[in-house]
């Protein structure tokens, strides 16, 4: 007697786990013998693909988002570095001499602070630490610059980077802990008001 495969396939799970009856063990065993297609199925069904434990999966988690955390401030600090890196070259190298003056007022007061600011507080609504570190690279590069092109360390120069960066970092990590405290107290109040159900 021929037998369906569609019924076969239904009777599979319970053969691989050994709780078919006698008659529908049988059946399924004489059928395995003539077909092939269910043969590789019941095979299939013997030897399940491994599944990562869950330990692992929670691990592998945990690592992307140190790594999406990291990233971003990573990233921001190269913005901000790619920018200082093209005030430099450009006023090196392209800037004519009588357009120096107002290339370097552009540059230091307006391009490198609003880059350093928005750098920062970009940083600052992560959880980053290197966030922390930001201000001084910021600030080392924004005293550095002006002293390749005036040939002298001014006071002004911290304000090209330095005080915009911490102004913004301190905005961004107000922001960020408002934002968890917020968070805090609204879980807190659903689990009471879960709670009192």
């Amino acid at each position: 007697m021929k037998i369906n495969c569609n019924i076969i396939r239904d009777l599979l799970p319970l053969y691989v786990e050994g709780i078919a009856s006698e008659e529908s063990r049988e059946l399924v065993e004489e059928h395995l013998e003539e077909c092939g297609e269910c043969r590789e199925r019941c095979e299939c069904m013997k030897c399940p693909q491994p599944q990562p434990p869950v330990q692992q999966v929670g691990q592998l988690k945990r690592l992307k988002r140190v790594l999406l955390q990291h990233t971003l401030s990573i990233v921001m600090i190269v913005v901000f570095l790619t920018v200082a890196a093209m005030i430099l070259i450009q006023g090196l190298f392209f800037v004519k001499p009588d357009e120096a003056f107002g290339y370097t007022l552009l540059c230091f007061y307006l391009i490198l602070p609003v880059t350093a600011f928005v750098c920062s507080l970009v940083l600052g609504l992560g959880k980053s630490a290197i966030k922390w570190f930001a201000p001084i690279v910021f600030g080392g590069v924004g005293v550095l610059i002006p002293m390749f092109f005036f040939r002298n360390f001014d006071g002004i120069a911290l304000f090209f980077a330095l005080i915009p960066s911490l102004i913004g970092l301190g905005l961004g990590s107000i922001i960020f802990f408002s934002k968890r405290a917020w968070n805090r107290r609204k879980r807190q109040k659903r689990a009471n008001t879960n709670f009192g159900k």
